[in-house]
């Protein structure tokens, strides 16, 4: 079964459930679907089309025969409401509700598994996994794929480190693919193994200046003259930038390209009350 979580158009989602439970219910149509969520039979093909929208007293009928639990329907209720959202305002308040619901089912990166940050091509790889899949077999022009190019033996390890810390799996078709599409920290970005991964990150900004074309990279600087009662504002708009681009990336339905995002704020001479 698809994952709601995964979709930003509830009407997606129904379709790709829809023909899945065909592959494995052969009474499925769109006349059995309608009679059990009670929706005429030539409206539910606009729905399923994306032409037209369920109604709201709809929605707990789909739900329930989406056997979907408490969390996974409220999730559906708004998805639903946010396509069908009219206005700015409504649209965003919606898709703000999205984004806290579907932090839910974030992955925290826990204990042993630091080991993730250990090495920049581990979360690459991982992420590179969302946009393209691997097919066991294919290692070699997948690590040829990835930029910096990884060797064979560097894919490997990073493929087995995922699998061990349980953040990737192979599927009955031998693809390799994310347990969760979102992972998170949460708030222990002090370890070691976390500054080393960002150092890493910045390591390949400096390369991307040298290798990549401006049409695909942005690096751009600012030196701010400010006062220093003011550093927690400025950070506060770092990390609400942050979650700006996590919430436009959890809302794309499809991915090609894996990018890093490398957002710094330090300061360039000696400070009184927080230290160098």
């Amino acid at each position: 079964m698809p994952s709601i979580y995964e979709h930003t158009d509830y009407r997606s989602f129904l379709r790709e459930w829809f023909e899945d439970e065909k592959k494995h219910k052969s009474f499925m149509s769109y006349r059995y679907l309608s009679r059990r969520v009670d929706i005429d039979p030539g409206f539910l093909v606009h729905i399923l089309q994306g032409t037209k929208h369920l109604s709201e007293a709809a929605i707990p009928r789909m739900a329930q025969e989406l056997k979907f639990d408490a969390i996974q329907s409220d999730y559906f209720r708004e998805l639903v409401l946010f396509n069908r959202a009219r206005g700015t305002r409504q649209i965003q308040e919606h898709f703000q509700r999205l984004c806290r619901m579907r932090d839910v089912q974030t992955q925290e990166v826990a204990g042993q598994q630091y080991r993730y940050y250990l090495k920049w091509h581990y979360p690459a790889v991982r992420v590179a996994l969302l946009a393209f899949p691997l097919q066991r077999g294919q290692e070699d022009a997948y690590a040829q794929r990835m930029d910096p190019t990884l060797s064979r033996t560097e894919l490997d390890e990073a493929i087995q480190v995922l699998l061990e810390l349980k953040l990737a799996q192979w599927t009955s078709n031998d693809i390799l693919e994310p347990v969760s599409p979102f992972l998170t920290t949460g708030d222990r970005w002090k370890d070691q193994a976390v500054k080393s991964f960002q150092d890493q990150t910045l390591e390949l900004a400096r390369r991307s200046l040298a290798v990549h074309s401006s049409a695909c990279r942005e690096v751009s600087t600012l030196t701010l003259a400010i006062p220093e009662s003011e550093i927690p504002t400025l950070q506060e708009m770092v990390k609400d930038f942050r979650q700006r681009v996590l919430q436009w990336t959890a809302s794309l339905d499809e991915a090609d390209a894996v990018m890093q995002v490398n957002v710094a704020t330090f300061p360039l001479t000696r400070l009184a009350k927080v230290g160098r």
